[in-house]
């Protein structure tokens, strides 16, 4: 069989080459972002590192959000690369309980997802009394003030009383920071509002425990970052 005749054609611009027959479709490269895990970012440089133009590259690193991204063909929009490594929260913090969330529930739903969680308690005969505690407290409280039976009597502070005669002001949990990583025991607050019996949870020690491993994680990728990367692309910390 023949091979297509081709023609030259004389442009302005020069001599172009016209193919006669059915030519491939012209494709255009495209940007995309793609989020992953924390050593996304390392693994996608070691294994396309020969196709990266390092004269167009940098890494951001964010210690607040938990990131690490790859960004790659800055100078054009339409082929912006995006790769972000990031640290996912554990199961434990981001569906089972909500803790440093500033969000206020009722004590009998506290109750009812400590019960469905009890494998977060480091004690769980402790946990019992805490859930029973929970979702009967409304109850006991009212009981209290009605058995004081003093009109002159501060309802506060006798709401105020009856709530730590039953609810215990700190408790002792087991809770994993991030998903992969081991639990830990840290303390937990649980705060009432005796008004309308809902409570929220805060604890300065996990918020600590999550602050610390997200620093050493992510100086641990930064570590291993430097290692390959050519001196041509910056790490900058946002």
């Amino acid at each position: 069989m023949e091979a297509n005749p081709s023609i030259s054609v004389k442009i302005e611009e020069g001599v172009k080459e016209l193919r006669i027959g059915q030519a491939p479709n012209i494709e255009h490269k495209k940007g995309f972002s793609i989020t992953g895990t924390i050593d996304t970012p390392l693994k996608w440089f070691n294994a396309r590192k020969e196709a990266i133009d390092i004269s167009d590259a940098h890494i951001l690193v964010s210690y607040e959000n938990g990131t690490i991204t790859l960004v790659m063909n800055t100078m054009t929009e339409s082929i912006k690369t995006q790769i972000t490594g990031k640290i996912e929260p554990s199961d434990d913090i981001s569906k089972a309980i909500s803790i440093n969330k500033g969000v206020y529930i009722t004590t009998h739903k506290m109750g009812e997802t400590f019960k469905m969680n009890k494998s977060l308690f480091i004690n769980k005969s402790e946990a019992e009394v805490l859930v029973s505690g929970l979702m009967n407290l409304e109850v006991k409280v009212s009981q209290v003030i009605q058995d004081a039976n003093d009109n002159r009597g501060n309802v506060k502070v006798l709401q105020s009383q009856a709530i730590k005669s039953n609810i215990p002001e700190v408790i002792l949990m087991q809770i994993a920071p991030f998903k992969g990583s081991k639990r830990a025991p840290v303390e937990v607050n649980v705060y009432i509002n005796p008004e309308n019996y809902t409570c929220t949870l805060v604890s300065a020690g996990l918020k600590e425990l999550i602050d610390n491993a997200t620093k050493e994680m992510i100086d641990l990728q930064i570590e291993e970052l430097s290692k390959i990367i050519p001196k041509e692309i910056p790490i900058l910390i946002v």
